[in-house]
């Protein structure tokens, strides 16, 4: 690749250094074609990235694919991108493509700059990426659908297959996740490489590595607290105006996680396993979607709720989904806290009253009661029907929640911490052999999002009722 950028090109006055702190700049001047990143969520990598491929590809001819799982991810780096080429004084101009891909066209963002080199920004589709040449950078890896790792790694190590480079970056999900299973065989060569004496990224360590049926990958990892030593918190104070000291901003990163798991997967670069999890991140995944969520007034298929009722402590979280085919979309996801309930009633309703609203499941467990009794009232039975939790209707409600993600007959929006909150919903099995399902979070939220989503299924889902018989001659 060409090398590595000194990190001292001026844009006027500004000198370029002032941007990245230690752990970027080891990423911007890494010389290997095979770079493995492990990160905590948010702390500029994504950023620093852009910026070696802005300076790559505004000096050499040649083309980097950028893939994420989401259209805003791309975006975002794209931006990042054609900020740089100004900080570079580089002229480029940005425009849209459209890719089509088994009749769906797919838009892609392009940087193309004057030398030649062009930055393209892709969602995470395998297929867009087949037939392309060029660097490729897999970003948020571990959060692809698990088909879909598989197919993207495949496609992308085939576009860097002629001396470009081949770079995946991810937070961590699960230790069943195809990123992480590419990490350990990382690790595997680089032990032995140690046990050996070979030198990380030499010719020997390229050798062994390639011996072993692996890439020749460096593999970098900054958890929260290398990012913070390095200077992270002072960064965001200077460029946001705030006044964190260091252990308070770690307080509030830690005080955002529902679960230990949590903390350790965004910010400690420590897998987890989802073996107890109701829906693990494998399902989540794979009922993920980007085009979820729109307005239920422009909806074609019929609607239905679903409402987990709390008041000071819990949040109300209210979900509404239009039913397409078998499938189940969610086309809106409100979370009120501290929310009086007159308000409350007001958000569910404004879908309740379309045409096509068929019917909502409605929390009625305590102080849930008054508001589904007025529900009803003003809005019918046969459109508003109450459900108090128990174990029983836990369970057969959490059980058809997984059993749609299983079928795939549900999808929801693709947004990371919607699928953090419905993670965390355990099941565990008391002494006596009692099945409970329980949320594992560190504050007063118990499950509210799984148990709205859990509802809204089960107001779409059809259901009969209990039925005797008499036998007559």
């Amino acid at each position: 690749m060409t090398a590595a950028p000194d990190i001292k090109t001026e844009s006027k006055t500004r000198d370029v250094k002032a941007f990245f702190l230690p752990y970027q700049v080891a990423r911007i001047k890494a010389t290997s074609r095979y770079l493995f990143d492990e990160k905590a969520r948010r702390i500029g990598l994504t950023y620093a990235y852009a910026y070696r491929y802005a300076f790559k590809r505004a000096t050499t001819e040649g083309k980097t694919w950028y893939t994420a799982n989401d259209a805003g991810t791309v975006l975002e780096f794209i931006d990042y991108v054609g900020y740089f080429a100004r900080v570079l004084n580089s002229a480029f101009e940005s425009f849209n493509e459209s890719v089509v891909v088994d009749g769906e066209e797919i838009l892609t963002k392009v940087v193309k700059f004057k030398r030649g080199g062009q930055v393209n920004g892709l969602s995470s589709n395998a297929n867009a990426l087949h037939g392309k040449g060029g660097d490729w950078i897999g970003d948020e890896f571990a959060r692809l659908k698990p088909s879909n790792a598989a197919e993207m790694w495949e496609a992308g190590r085939q576009t860097a297959l002629r001396g470009d480079d081949t770079v995946i970056l991810s937070t961590h999900t699960t230790v069943e996740a195809y990123y992480n299973q590419l990490l350990l065989d990382a690790r595997k060569v680089m032990a032995k490489a140690t046990e050996q004496g070979i030198a990380i990224g030499s010719p020997a360590y390229r050798t062994l590595a390639l011996s072993m049926k692996t890439p020749p990958w460096l593999v970098q990892r900054t958890d929260i607290f290398q990012a913070v030593e390095d200077g992270l918190v002072e960064q965001i104070n200077r460029s946001k105006g705030t006044e964190w000291t260091r252990e308070e901003f770690l307080a509030e990163c830690r005080a955002g996680c529902k679960t230990e798991e949590q903390w350790k997967r965004q910010f400690l670069c420590e897998p987890s396993s989802d073996s107890t999890a109701l829906l693990p991140y494998n399902l989540l995944l794979t009922c993920a979607d980007d085009k979820c969520l729109r307005d239920p007034r422009e909806a074609t298929g019929d609607l239905y709720q679903g409402m987990d009722i709390g008041r000071r402590n819990n949040p109300t979280v209210i979900g509404t989904g239009e039913k397409i085919g078998d499938v189940l979309w969610v086309r809106s996801w409100h979370r009120l806290k501290g929310v009086p309930f007159r308000e409350q009633l007001a958000a569910a309703e404004q879908f309740i009253t379309l045409p096509l609203f068929r019917k909502g499941c409605y929390d009625e467990t305590g102080m849930g009661e008054m508001p589904v009794e007025e529900l009803a009232r003003r809005n019918g039975t046969s459109r508003v029907e109450g459900v108090r939790f128990s174990n029983q209707s836990k369970s057969d409600m959490a059980l058809a929640l997984r059993r749609a993600f299983e079928d795939r007959t549900i999808r929801i929006p693709n947004d990371p911490a919607l699928l953090d909150r419905l993670n965390t919903v355990r099941a565990s099995t008391t002494t006596t052999g009692l099945v409970r399902y329980e949320s594992e979070t560190n504050d007063d939220e118990h499950g509210d999002d799984f148990w709205a989503l859990a509802l809204l299924n089960w107001a779409s889902v059809a259901r009969s009722g209990n039925y005797s018989f008499t036998l007559v001659s």
